[in-house]
């Protein structure tokens, strides 16, 4: 088991060798750290590259023309007043390099007033006009701004052919989004908390019934066991059936939260039911998934079929007569349609799986931090060191960061499903040594992650919730260590 998550997480870590991020871009960009945000052209190409190991750029490119944002991490807060000498240092840098590399015909550098968000008030700009080999000669004109944020120094480059200025105009139009250490662009509001909030984290008593779960390890009750007397009583099987039923028809593998919702609605439906309701509550549902995979292939396919309909349906319509079963599964059927990212990145091999797909639903990203909350009960740690603002909080950066996460990543997430359902399978079906190794292996990947335990050391004796580390860690280790339980998965859950 633990060599085929080895052979994934080097598979990934090979398709990520390359630290260049690049893809179409027309959405909003927020940098991976936090750094900065903004809205760069439609159709413009983004590609992310270290400087050192504070310090990256970011360039928003289409044929010659430009925009270029070189951002410098500091341990300490800056000192506001160090503007000319820090911003003088990264311009005259930029001007050295061209005039290698070309020829600077002109430069006019002065300090100026800045609105950019996050930005201290006061900048330095250098209007300048150059050839470049690069650009065979081509005259270009454009400016750099050089800003400081609270632990940022942040150079922003635009150049254009002097003969082309609406590829100017688009670029200053992205220039007025430009935010410095934030993930929202300048004009833009923030993103609103998707309605509904991820199952896993809508109340604190939620996550503790899923650490539950994940403590028992995720075995099923008897199929037999009783939820609820009547005649005939309703079961565990019968619920159970009810999702491979609906798993089979809609392909979709329900979460823990979303099962245990259906659990909780089914018992509640059963109970108003009447004699007849109550059969088909209990014994239908099973009886009808036993014929669709009793039947040939062709019959099959066609049962399936009508069933889907049937039953789309019937949760549509319940769902709005206020029927609560129907409204849990209207909900968990439309939210893997409901999309919150799209990736255009070309596909890294984990994923050429056909079963791979480039959407980032509403039920991905539930599956997601569910997934993040199972490795942590898993390895082992506090459940209750996990608060559901923190991870509503991860909900959101996930959501925000999407368009500028490695395409590695992207596809992780948009599979989240998928990856989840199988890790589940894996550590139900496994046996006692094979779970301490998995748990290990778990605890390494939320360490680096930056989903740690707080300690009273490092939180300055304050108490502090688990998962505040996540922010600003590198997505490209996210993405390496997310897809580790690829390989080899069942991709089915055991109701």
């Amino acid at each position: 088991m633990m060599g085929t998550w080895g052979r994934a997480a080097f598979a990934l870590a090979t398709i990520l060798s390359s630290t260049a991020l690049c893809l179409a871009q027309a959405q909003n960009y927020a940098d991976p750290n936090g750094d900065f945000a903004l809205r760069p052209p439609e159709g413009w190409q983004v590609a992310r590259n270290p400087l050192s190991d504070t310090g990256w750029i970011t360039s928003f490119t289409k044929g010659t023309s430009a925009l270029e944002i070189v951002v410098l991490r500091s341990a300490q807060e800056l000192d506001r007043s160090a503007l000319e000498a820090t911003g003088g240092l990264l311009i005259n840098t930029v001007l050295q390099d061209m005039q290698n590399n070309g020829a600077v015909l002109s430069q006019s550098i002065r300090q100026t007033s800045t609105a950019i968000p996050g930005a201290s008030g006061a900048a330095l700009r250098c209007d300048v006009e150059f050839t470049s080999r690069e650009g065979d000669g081509v005259r270009e004109k454009g400016y750099m701004l050089a800003v400081l944020g609270r632990r940022v120094a942040v150079l922003a480059a635009v150049s254009a052919p002097a003969s082309d200025p609406a590829s100017f105009q688009m670029i200053e139009s992205a220039m007025k989004t430009l935010a410095i250490e934030s993930r929202v662009p300048a004009g833009a509001e923030p993103a609103k908390s998707l309605a509904p909030v991820a199952s896993a984290v809508s109340s604190g008593s939620s996550l503790l019934r899923l650490a539950d779960k994940f403590k028992g390890n995720l075995q099923r009750e008897p199929r037999n066991e009783v939820l609820c007397q009547g005649d005939p009583p309703l079961t565990y099987g019968s619920v159970a059936a009810f999702a491979d039923l609906v798993g089979d028809c809609f392909s979709i593998q329900l979460t823990e939260a979303e099962f245990e919702a259906t659990r909780q609605r089914f018992i509640e439906y059963y109970q108003k039911a009447d004699p007849e309701g109550k059969a088909v509550i209990a014994q239908g549902w099973r009886k009808l998934l036993k014929d669709i995979r009793a039947a040939d292939p062709a019959s099959q396919a066609a049962m399936v079929a009508e069933v889907r309909n049937v039953m789309a349906d019937r949760f549509r319509t319940g769902a709005q007569a206020g029927i609560g079963w129907a409204i849990t599964m209207d909900e968990a059927i439309r939210k893997r349609s409901q999309s919150v990212g799209r990736t255009t990145a070309q596909k890294p091999a984990f994923a050429n799986d056909q079963r791979f797909d480039s959407d980032f639903s509403q039920a991905d990203l539930e599956a997601s931090l569910e997934m993040l909350y199972f490795m942590w009960v898993a390895s082992g740690r506090d459940p209750s060191l996990v608060t559901q603002d923190t991870v509503a909080q991860v909900q959101l950066q996930l959501v925000q960061g999407y368009p500028s996460f490695p395409p590695g990543l992207q596809y992780v997430l948009a599979n989240a499903q998928q990856i989840y359902a199988g890790l589940r399978t894996q550590w139900e079906n496994a046996n006692a040594a094979q779970r301490l190794q998995m748990a290990q292996v778990f605890a390494q990947q939320l360490d680096a992650l930056g989903f740690t335990v707080p300690s009273p050391q490092r939180s300055g004796g304050r108490s502090r919730s688990a998962w505040s580390d996540w922010e600003g860690k590198s997505h490209s280790d996210f993405a390496a260590e997310m897809v580790v339980g690829l390989a080899g998965s069942s991709y089915k859950s055991a109701w």
